[in-house]
């Protein structure tokens, strides 16, 4: 196996871990600092909500594009491991 290809895989490892841990803190939203007042007088009254005709599910499937990356990155390193373990260099 190359060299280079022995030093693309950590590296591939390493870039797909870097963007999940991106999008995951990009997700977050900052809050406003806390008051003593609020910012609306309390009622004692609910406030009616309106509610969809058709309620949308959440969407919590994995992104398709960083799971194909991580598994390609997976393989690579498995196979780069196994060429070691053969001795073949």
């Amino acid at each position: 196996m190359l060299l280079a290809a022995r030093r693309a895989a950590p590296a591939a490892v390493l870039i797909a871990c870097a963007l999940t841990a991106g999008t995951a803190h990009a997700q977050g939203s900052p809050q406003p600092p806390l008051t003593t007042k609020p910012p609306v007088p309390l009622s004692a009254q609910a406030t009616p909500v309106a509610t969809p005709a058709r309620p949308e599910l959440a969407r919590t499937g994995s992104d398709a594009g960083i799971t194909a990356l991580a598994g390609l990155s997976l393989l690579g390193m498995g196979l780069s491991l196994r060429r070691l373990a053969d001795g073949a260099v």
